[in-house]
């Protein structure tokens, strides 16, 4: 039976997407215990539940003076956009596709997860993300079902497999391989560009602690998508 969600996955969600996005910077203070039980109508004791799991997974420190800090992930901090976001804060109307949703085990035709055991069960979701009704992004995403069971009954019609993940699933490390890509005939004609046009490739893997949650490639033709992030971000210092 699928747990329904609590107050405190709310909260938590919420709190780990805003980190994700970068809305919530390293070295950037949270809100107060006493803030965010008045938004989310919570109790002390819930909120901080929350804020200690998040602690917990290394997403923030609590100090007593300074409140609670958001900390970096790595040496270069690279923030886990929401697509959905990015393209409304651009001022365009947002939609995706789904494209593909496929289930099976690791090794199975079309779906590869180097370095997982090959009996590990996989959600394959692949889908396009549109901009003004221009093609901004494709995603293809492996989604570890052992270690996130919850995706085989979310559906994806309606909030894209990014989203539902920082909403739903805690994560504590990122990787990321970056570079320039041309686009192939399948993913030219899904993209809406010449075959061989220059495009940002970018291959994420997501863990928590040290169990894989999900690899994903998501490719964007140049000019479409902007990638930030930060070389020297604080939230090291105690």
């Amino acid at each position: 039976m699928k747990r329904s969600r609590t107050l405190f996955d709310t909260i938590r969600g919420t709190l780990t997407q805003a980190i994700a996005s970068g809305e919530f910077k390293p070295g950037d203070r949270l809100p107060t215990e006493e803030q965010l039980a008045e938004r989310f109508s919570a109790s002390r004791p819930t909120v901080n539940k929350a804020i200690a799991s998040l602690a917990k997974d290394g997403l923030v420190a609590r100090r007593k003076r300074a409140g609670t800090i958001v900390l970096a992930q790595s040496a270069f901090w690279l923030p886990i956009l929401d697509i959905s976001r990015y393209v409304r804060d651009r001022g365009q109307a947002y939609r995706f596709e789904l494209i593909d949703r496929t289930e099976g085990r690791n090794g199975d035709d079309g779906l590869n997860w180097p370095g997982l055991p090959p009996d590990i069960s996989l959600l394959l979701v692949e889908c396009l993300h549109f901009g003004d009704s221009v093609p901004v992004q494709h995603e293809r995403r492996l989604i570890n079902l052992d270690a996130v069971p919850d995706a085989a009954t979310a559906g994806f019609e309606t909030t894209p497999p990014g989203l539902w993940l920082l909403r739903h699933v805690p994560w504590s490390a990122s990787e990321h391989q970056i570079g320039a890509v041309g686009a192939g005939a399948g993913l030219a004609d899904l993209l809406g560009v010449r075959r061989g046009t220059p495009c940002l490739g970018i291959h994420r893997v997501t863990r928590h602690q040290d169990t894989p949650l999900t690899a994903v490639t998501l490719t964007s033709p140049a000019g479409r998508f902007l990638l930030e992030g930060a070389d020297t971000p604080l939230g090291h210092t105690e």
